[in-house]
């Protein structure tokens, strides 16, 4: 989608910079993708303490190590 911004020049090129971007596009679209990451991972903390789990932090670790490829479980 083409959209027409304006943004000062100084906060993108700081960002461009962080980022290791070369383009205010490339730079824009991580911009989006960590704020979204940011608020989603806020909304799940907010359900802390809400939700009952049926298993236990361990459970959930050993059958997630048990789904990744043996090369990454040895590495561990």
């Amino acid at each position: 989608m083409r959209t027409t911004l304006s943004i000062d020049d100084k906060l993108i090129n700081e960002a461009r910079e962080l980022a290791g971007v070369k383009t205010k596009r490339e730079v824009v679209e991580i911009a989006l993708s960590e704020f979204i990451k940011r608020r989603q991972v806020r909304q799940l903390t907010e359900l802390e303490g809400k939700i009952t789990l049926s298993f236990t932090l361990d459970e959930f670790l050993s059958a997630r190590l048990k789904d990744l490829p043996e090369k990454d479980v040895s590495d561990r």
